[in-house]
């Protein structure tokens, strides 16, 4: 991954880090490729049959520790064992 300004992600990133806690960087030395394309594509779904909503709470699932430790957020606030049908229920109401 390539950033225009790498010291200030490291300076952004090193706001997440306890007093003596590491930040570590691995770099994959691939060979000469040309640089990737970005396909104009995206999946979108909707209704009470969609996955989306069980991937979002998963994918919640996985930050919320962050979520929690930066103060987003607090894990009652979140509800994340019921993230998936609240916003199932929310969007075919709202269909």
């Amino acid at each position: 991954m390539s950033f225009p300004d790498p010291a200030a992600v490291l300076c952004r990133l090193l706001a997440f880090v306890k007093p003596g806690g590491i930040v570590a960087f691995q770099e994959l030395d691939l060979m000469p490729s040309p640089p990737p394309q970005m396909l104009p594509m995206q999946r979108v779904e909707r209704g009470p049959d969609s996955h989306i909503y069980d991937w979002v709470a998963q994918a919640t699932r996985a930050v919320l520790p962050l979520i929690q430790q930066v103060g987003v957020a607090t894990a009652d606030e979140v509800q994340v064992d019921t993230l998936a049908e609240r916003m199932r229920r929310e969007v075919v109401e709202k269909d």
